[in-house]
């Protein structure tokens, strides 16, 4: 069953160049989905510009 209501808050993040005109993010916080406890959460990105894919 997909979840009805979600919450999120976005504790810390963090942002870095790398070679080939990429930048990596990462965040971090918590999440809560229906009735659910509270949850903590990290994700990590790797941003690119399309036009240099």
């Amino acid at each position: 069953k997909p979840s009805t209501a979600s919450r999120h808050s976005l504790m810390t993040q963090h942002h870095r160049t790398v070679p080939h005109t990429c930048i990596i993010t990462m965040v971090a916080g918590q999440l809560k989905a229906d009735k659910d406890l509270m949850m903590g959460f990290h994700q990590m990105f790797l941003l690119k510009n399309v036009k240099d894919a």
